[in-house]
Parts: structure tokens; sequence; C-alpha cells
């Protein structure tokens, strides 16, 4: 095993607890614009925030056999459920961190404010 192996697991694990703090504070942001009653826009890929997320998500090698398209699907989709039924909101956090970890979830959250902006 390389030297270095346990240097990027270190910095692996750092990028995702700090993205999984930046989606929850985000996270929360999207609940209460759900709760006016917005609903979803199409996903701006061209987002700065969203380019960022996406950019340290695919360096952090988060994304290894995942796509941009797919990504942005899944995006719109959990965006569509939850306009559809709100109070749903809470099974949905929980499924995309079990379901994805945390450092696609941030991204993902990170498309759904946009989307709800």
């Amino acid at each position: 095993m390389p030297k270095d192996a346990g240097k990027v697991r270190t910095e692996a694990n750092a990028a995702a607890a700090q993205a999984s703090a930046a989606a929850k504070t985000n996270w929360h942001k999207l609940v209460e614009k759900l709760k006016t009653g917005r609903q979803p826009k199409p996903l701006d890929k061209s987002n700065m925030e969203w380019r960022t997320a996406f950019t340290n998500a695919e360096k952090a090698g988060q994304l290894k056999g995942t796509t941009e398209a797919q990504v942005v699907k899944v995006t719109e989709d959990a965006a569509q459920a939850m306009a559809k039924n709100p109070s749903k909101w809470r099974y949905v956090w929980k499924t995309l961190k079990i379901t994805f970890g945390a450092m696609l979830t941030a991204l993902i959250v990170v498309g759904l404010n946009a989307m709800f902006s």
C-alpha cells in the first residue's frame, strides 16, 4: 500500500464530513422553501454552486461510475417527489444519505436548492 494512502483516506473522510455538514445546512434552507409551496425549476448545470459541488465530489472520488447526467436525473426525481408531497422531506433526506453517502447527497442537495430557488 502506498505511503500516501492514509493521507488520501483522511482527506476523503474530512471532505465527506464537511460535505455532510454543508448538506445539512442547505437541507434546512430547502425545507423552508418547500414550506412556502415553491415548485422546482429544471436544474441549471451551469450554476456555479452546482459546478463547484460536482467538481469537488468528482475530485474526492465520490462519483466513480456515476455520470453528471445520472446525478442530475436523481436530483430532478427527488425534487419532483418533494414537490408532490413536501411532508415526506424527512424520508427523502434519510434515503439520499443511505443510498448515496454524504458527498453525493451534498451534491444533490445543492441541486435541489438551486431548483427550488
